[in-house]
């Protein structure tokens, strides 16, 4: 296959992000999604150079959608699942989190008061590119596959008011930490002037969010939009910063 496109290999990552303080009740399950801004990391502008050079690397703001959903194991402990989908080669992330709120009411009491919660994620993605050209606009004969994987592990604080049945007002601050691996097989050229290899290396970075958010919730529908600063830093790139947000969605499957 000859490709005149991207060669780039990257991946979208999750930005920490904050969380509603509130949890959804015992043995109550909820489904979801979630538009949310995120993170690009690029391992390399050009996978295709012989060798590649993966110290080229960029961070970048990007944007992920996908489902969500969660469980209340008990009143203020819930746990939830989510799947990330975004970028050029649909990279995807899955992650799980245990939220436990140490004050306030639930989504389905919605009494009206201070809220505090803590939470844990932890999850995995992946990114891959295939190309067969050395530079962006090369003759083709010189094929590579590329991956580059996450691992990524966080926890935040968030803390709100439900100033009515219908409104509650939060604020919050997230960290995450990340380990990646970035790896490019390059086939031999098709001319037998290069010979190919396999070429890999591992990464590191950390990022962390403040925000504030506003919940709109009724009896069955919850509705949470969010804004965070946001900072990053990853190996052989500069400090990112910048302002991204969300929308989160959620319908409560066993009201009563």
């Amino acid at each position: 296959m000859f490709l005149m496109g991207c060669q780039s290999l990257d991946v979208n990552l999750p930005a920490p992000r904050i969380e509603s303080p509130e949890s959804v009740g015992m043995k109550k399950f909820i489904i979801g999604g979630t538009v949310t801004g995120a993170g690009k990391f690029r391992a390399t502008s050009n996978a295709g150079e012989r060798p590649p050079n993966l110290t080229d690397t960029a961070l970048a703001g990007a944007l992920n959608v996908g489902p969500v959903g969660e469980y209340g194991i008990t009143d203020h402990l819930s746990t939830g699942l989510e799947i990330d989908i975004g970028g050029a080669n649909s990279s995807i992330f899955g992650q799980g989190r245990i939220k436990y709120q140490l004050m306030g009411s639930t989504w389905t009491k919605k009494e009206t008061g201070p809220q505090l919660s803590i939470w844990v994620r932890g999850g995995s993605g992946s990114g891959s590119e295939e190309g067969n050209q050395k530079v962006e606009f090369g003759s083709g004969g010189y094929p590579w596959t590329g991956t580059i994987t996450d691992t990524m592990i966080g926890s935040g604080i968030s803390f709100g008011y439900r100033t009515s049945e219908r409104t509650l007002l939060y604020t919050g601050f997230a960290a995450d930490k990340h380990s990646l691996k970035a790896e490019i097989n390059q086939s031999a050229a098709t001319d037998n002037s290069d010979p190919g290899g396999t070429y890999s290396r591992t990464y590191s970075g950390k990022a962390s969010a403040l925000g504030l958010g506003v919940r709109f919730s009724w009896r069955i529908f919850a509705l949470d939009i969010y804004s965070t600063y946001n900072t990053a830093t990853f190996d052989d790139t500069a400090k990112a910063t910048g302002v991204s947000g969300g929308i989160k969605f959620e319908w409560l499957l066993n009201a009563k």
